[in-house]
């Protein structure tokens, strides 16, 4: 048996060690809906790839950062508000990502398993991928992690400390295409930002600075792994919704316990 979900246990520690910096930063950010926008596009991603016969990944990442780069001279756009571009976007990539499934006769894939992931079915090869990517990923977090902080904290302040902060805006966008990338076989397109969000959103509760919320962020994501995948197994139920279910359970617990230490 543990032969058999290795390549899923490691594919989904890389997953939860992506999660947690990339999660805290929507939360800072307030970008929960980029997140979800990036995610429906992930669809029209894997369609593409379906249609000209490359890797998922190929496809996912270029739309994905199509999208993200895409959004930096929308938010410009004085007619309509960040939030109504972003909703527009995201249900018109899945509705065509959809539509180019169904009318692709070579597709092969279960639109259902795109959806809510199937992270039990990876092979190594898959995780070799997903290792590769999420190195990529670490290591633009690591070379632009305490501007990134300073952004979050105050933009006025990274522009006097760093200068411009496109650079940093554009990183930001960049690891969020990534996470996209690797996390759609794992949880499917509509529980990506999920992921990003209820660990991150735990970790306010009992965390005072950004490196504290990093690492509670990491432990909760891992828990909800570890205990989505076991109900899988052993309840039958499907692995990325239960692992988003049970760090909705961690979620609701922290506020409860939060809520009592407060009080007294």
């Amino acid at each position: 048996m543990i032969s058999f979900l290795l390549p899923s246990i490691i594919a989904g520690i890389l997953l939860c060690i992506s999660a947690a910096p990339i999660g805290c930063i929507v939360v800072w950010r307030r970008m929960s809906y980029l997140g979800e926008t990036l995610a429906h596009s992930a669809l029209l991603g894997v369609a593409i790839s379906l249609l000209f016969d490359w890797h998922t990944e190929i496809g996912v990442g270029l739309v994905a950062l199509l999208i993200a780069l895409l959004m930096m001279p929308l938010e410009r756009f004085k007619h309509l508000s960040r939030d109504t571009l972003l909703g527009v976007i995201a249900h018109s990539s899945l509705a065509f990502g959809l539509i180019t499934l169904h009318m692709n006769p070579n597709n092969y894939v279960d639109p259902m398993a795109l959806l809510m992931g199937d992270i039990l079915t990876l092979t190594w090869p898959d995780v070799i991928r997903l290792g590769g990517l999420s190195l990529l990923l670490w290591s633009i977090l690591a070379l632009y992690w305490r501007r990134i902080v300073v952004f979050c904290l105050s933009e006025e302040l990274a522009q006097v400390e760093y200068g411009s902060t496109q650079q940093v805006r554009i990183a930001i966008v960049l690891v969020l295409a990534l996470f996209v990338t690797v996390a759609i076989k794992l949880v499917g397109v509509l529980l990506i930002t999920a992921l990003l969000i209820i660990p991150s959103a735990t970790a306010r509760f009992f965390s005072k600075t950004p490196n504290q919320m990093l690492i509670i962020s990491l432990v909760s994501s891992l828990l909800s792994l570890l205990i989505g995948m076991f109900l899988s197994v052993n309840v039958d139920i499907p692995t990325g919704p239960g692992i988003v279910a049970s760090a909705a359970i961690l979620f609701c617990l922290s506020k409860i316990i939060n809520g009592l230490t407060s009080k007294s």
